[in-house]
């Protein structure tokens, strides 16, 4: 007899638990969802009323315990440092 063939397992898209439920993972989620869009645009499909997001202007941080709301400028002029520099 030959020798049996092995097949690689941590390539798999789809994992089933011991309960029998299958799940696939979130960026395969997305990554569908992407080619199920691009297919739709290749048959004719436009895209309407889409929003566009936004960044936000201001950052929240806590001091001393209490939330503190600061513009993007003021956080990155005096908050944003590492400590590793």
């Amino acid at each position: 007899m030959g020798k049996r063939v092995r097949t690689k397992m941590n390539g798999l898209v789809s994992h089933t638990t011991p309960n029998g439920k299958s799940y696939t993972s979130s960026r395969n989620k997305c990554e569908m969802g992407i080619k199920k869009i691009e297919k739709l645009l290749s048959k004719g499909f436009e895209i309407a009323n889409a929003k566009k997001v936004e960044k936000p202007e201001f950052k929240v941080i806590m001091v001393f315990g209490k939330p503190v709301k600061l513009t993007i400028e003021e956080y990155n002029t005096h908050w944003n440092f590492r400590i590793d520099k």
